[in-house]
């Protein structure tokens, strides 16, 4: 059995006006469900956040770019993040993607995907079990070579104690959802071995992380979360990405989060226009090939 979750709040203006070129580095489409139902097993149900909400939801944000990642509830299969990205580019939202493949895919298959505007595979446990050093690595060595990263949600802290050597020697480019913060006591000090993991994986240059899912754990402005989103700016503010999670699935215990509060996070532990620059607008278009003005060369593994 699963368990219903309720949908996401009306969408509203934030306080703080974003960048031009903002992009929402993680997200889901939920829909339309005559489409791409909901797959068996799962463990929450969502009512539909469909691709027109969706468009409807960033236009009211201020952003121009976002990044779907592919529900654990919709499966493996891509057509639904394929549909999902075609209709927001069509309504003028500059989209790529997250894919949930299967293992065994094909160069070719990977390629045409590419071309389409998906740029990872997302590894998780979620819904499932904890993944294994072997799974991890050979996902990676699937996507090895093809330009996509590997984007990674740890369950807990002892799965993430057991893929730390794993993770540190990936032969792709890594991305960390939600700051990992299943696997630290976000109350607790920055030098708890979960969070100082992080860090390193950080510090090493080739991991990414999603500054999101704040929500889950306090309420907002976020005082303890932001501790550690500074800690990690501060040593490499060029790897920190920020997401809204929308539309917040899977929140039984807490308030619905209003995302126009997750976006004024950015102004409210206090980072200044520069770094606020960086984490919306440029660090995205390294990692996911959107183009800017002040583009920097992408550091990914090169196609071949």
């Amino acid at each position: 059995m699963t368990k219903p979750c309720p949908g996401p709040l009306p969408s509203k203006k934030p306080r703080n006006a974003v960048p031009h070129g903002a992009c929402d580095t993680h997200f889901h489409v939920i829909g339309p469900y005559d489409q791409f139902p909901l797959v068996e097993p799962r463990f929450y149900s969502p009512p539909e956040a469909g691709p027109a909400q969706t468009i409807a939801h960033f236009k009211m944000l201020g952003f121009s770019r976002a990044v779907v990642v592919q529900a654990t509830v919709l499966g493996n299969a891509p057509e639904p993040l394929l549909h999902a990205m075609d209709t927001l580019n069509e309504g003028g939202i500059e989209t790529r993607g997250v894919a949930s493949l299967p293992l065994g895919q094909s160069r070719a298959a990977l390629d045409a995907l590419w071309s389409a505007g998906v740029r990872g595979q997302r590894v998780t446990g979620l819904g499932k079990g904890p993944m294994s050093p072997e799974e991890v690595q050979a996902h990676a060595d699937m996507i090895a070579g093809s330009g996509w990263h590997l984007d990674f949600l740890a369950i807990s802290a002892e799965e993430w104690a057991r893929l730390l050597p794993k993770l540190r020697d990936l032969p792709v480019p890594l991305v960390i959802d939600h700051m990992a913060s299943r696997v630290f006591d976000t109350l607790g000090d920055l030098d708890q071995p979960g969070f100082q993991g992080l860090l390193d994986l950080v510090k090493r240059g080739n991991t990414w992380v999603k500054a999101s899912s704040a929500f889950r754990f306090e309420e907002a402005p976020y005082p303890s979360m932001s501790r550690f989103v500074r800690a990690l700016l501060d040593a490499r503010p060029d790897r920190i990405l920020w997401a809204s999670d929308w539309p917040h699935v899977a929140l039984w215990d807490r308030h619905m989060v209003q995302t126009a509060d997750l976006v004024d996070w950015l102004w409210d532990m206090g980072l200044d226009d520069a770094t606020r620059a960086a984490v919306l607008v440029d660090n995205p278009a390294t990692l996911f090939g959107f183009e800017t003005e002040t583009r920097r060369a992408r550091i990914d593994t090169p196609r071949r």
